[in-house]
């Protein structure tokens, strides 16, 4: 049973499309087979308008623009047999959309990729498939390395293939398929040249016999010899030259093949560099967090315990994905509040509280929840349990009338 797998990774907008539509010559693709692709798009729309409702839809629901660094969509290829349907595939992302959330754009299907080895046609039967990262509501979706794994599983069942195991080696994408189809033209190259070497020898071999026949032959048939002869050393010039042209073409294959190769490792070994930079500065933010956090922990905790159960619930409310206070949560606000003997000494308290949970909250936390955090806390301070209670509960009617 063959195998399959897929690769996922940041997508590129304009160079997809023109790929994936075969918009863009390329040499490793038989326009004859091209008919044999197929192509579904979700919703009819470009990448391009596909990333300007992403950015609008965070920008509606999170009051930010999309990051910079941010990636938007992603594309994976999975490895198809020549009995994969579109119908296999859709059913593929209709399962991912319902574990992970994934929300599919396009599929494209290509049957025309590959290259010639031992002068037989070898297919690189794949299918493109595009997915916005980001939710309605202007969320990003997130994939673990669980769930990609979860996903080579999804993807075999539903395309009746055997699931790929894992492994270290890296994905080969288009440049690097590209130095496997060059290299496959080199070895043909070799084997001709070899056959009219061969060539070359046995007609320099038929010259060397005529030379030899006796004086008295060829005196006989000299009009003919000669004739033949003048044809035999044409016929050697003629493979001769073409012998050159043929080692030329090699070369310039060769030269090409290892233009490719060096742009690649270049390309790898920055993006390597630049994360193990991330890395190190991640590590360095995470170690000053935790020295901060503990120095405000002991300082703290010792001349107010009640504040610890009121930092907690803080820190619960922002990190994860409880989106308000739970009853539990509010007792515990409220019992170290309860020896404020005003409204503006509850908010200075209520400030301090929230300052030391900042403290405790990882780096990695979004944004838009610790933005969100900070309003609860400052309606239930202002406002008491009861009323935050009330309006909670009709924000949450209202998101479900939404959905």
């Amino acid at each position: 049973m063959a195998k399959t797998s897929i690769h996922i990774k940041a997508c590129d907008t304009a160079g997809s499309e023109l790929h994936n539509k075969r918009e863009r010559q390329l040499s490793y693709i038989r326009q004859d087979l091209t008919h044999l692709n197929e192509s579904y798009s979700y919703t009819g729309q470009s990448l391009s308008a596909e990333l300007k409702r992403i950015q609008q839809d965070v920008k509606k629901h999170t009051g930010r623009k999309l990051q910079k660094n941010a990636i938007p969509l992603k594309e994976g290829v999975a490895v198809i047999s020549d009995t994969t349907t579109l119908s296999d595939l859709k059913e593929f992302c209709t399962r991912c959309q319902k574990e992970f959330g994934l929300v599919p754009l396009q599929i494209h299907v290509h049957r025309d990729e590959g290259h010639t080895a031992a002068r037989q046609w070898k297919p690189n039967l794949h299918a493109h498939i595009v997915w916005r990262m980001y939710n309605e509501q202007g969320r990003n979706v997130r994939l673990s390395n669980v769930d990609c794994a979860r996903m080579q599983t999804i993807l075999a069942e539903c395309l009746g293939m055997e699931r790929g195991q894992a492994s270290s080696r890296k994905h080969i994408d288009a440049l690097q398929y590209k130095i496997e189809a060059k290299t496959s033209q080199i070895e043909q190259l070799t084997e001709e040249v070899a056959e009219l070497s061969t060539t070359k020898a046995a007609k320099e071999a038929t010259i060397d016999t005529f030379k030899t026949v006796g004086a008295h032959v060829v005196d006989a048939i000299t009009g003919k010899t000669k004739r033949k002869e003048e044809g035999l050393k044409g016929e050697i010039l003629r493979l001769k030259d073409e012998l050159a042209k043929k080692e030329a073409e090699m070369a310039k294959i060769k030269k090409e093949a290892q233009d490719v190769l060096n742009s690649v490792r270049s390309r790898y070994e920055s993006k390597v560099y630049g994360l193990q930079q991330d890395k190190q500065r991640a590590e360095r933010w995470e170690k000053a967090a935790e020295a901060n956090a503990e120095r405000w922990r002991n300082r703290f905790f010792s001349l107010w315990p009640d504040a610890a159960a009121a930092i907690e619930a803080i820190v619960m409310r922002c990190t994860t994905m409880i989106r308000s206070f739970t009853t539990a949560h509010i007792a515990s606000i409220e019992k170290a509040l309860r020896n404020a003997r005003s409204m503006e000494e509850r908010k200075e308290y209520a400030s301090d509280f929230w300052d030391m949970a900042k403290d405790e909250m990882p780096g990695t936390t979004p944004k838009a929840w610790i933005q969100e955090g900070k309003k609860d806390l400052d309606l239930l301070v202002e406002y008491g349990p009861e009323q935050y209670l009330k309006q909670e509960r009709s924000r949450t009617q209202n998101r479900g009338m939404h959905l």
